[in-house]
C-alpha cells in the first residue's frame, strides 16, 4: 500500500495500511462494510451458527491462532459492521 516504515511504529505502520486499503476500496467502489452488501446484525447469529456447526448440530470452537465460539464470532461481526455493536446476541 506504499506506506513508509521509517521512523513509524508497527501500530501506526498497520493503521496507515488499512487507511489506505479501505481508501483502496472507495475509489474502486467496492463495500467496505457489510451493511454495504445487505447483511445487517439481524443475520450474525445464523452466520455465526454456520461457521461454527459445519452443517451439524455441534457447536465446534473455530480457528488456530485463537479458538474463536459462536459469541466470539458475532462480536467480531458487531465490530466489524461498526453498526449497533452495543445489541447482545447469543448461540442458544
Amino acid at each position: 500500500m506504499g506506506v513508509e516504515r521509517a521512523g513509524k511504529t508497527e501500530e501506526a505502520i498497520t493503521l496507515e495500511g488499512i487507511q489506505r486499503f479501505y481508501g483502496f476500496l472507495k475509489r474502486m467502489n467496492l463495500p467496505t462494510s457489510m451493511g454495504e452488501v445487505g447483511i445487517d446484525d439481524s443475520q450474525f447469529e445464523a452466520m455465526a451458527k454456520r461457521g461454527t456447526r459445519f452443517g451439524t448440530s455441534v457447536e465446534l470452537n473455530v480457528g488456530n491462532f485463537v479458538k474463536l465460539d459462536c459469541q466470539d464470532i458475532i462480536n467480531i461481526y458487531q465490530l466489524v459492521n461498526k453498526e449497533k455493536i452495543y445489541e447482545i446476541h447469543t448461540c442458544a
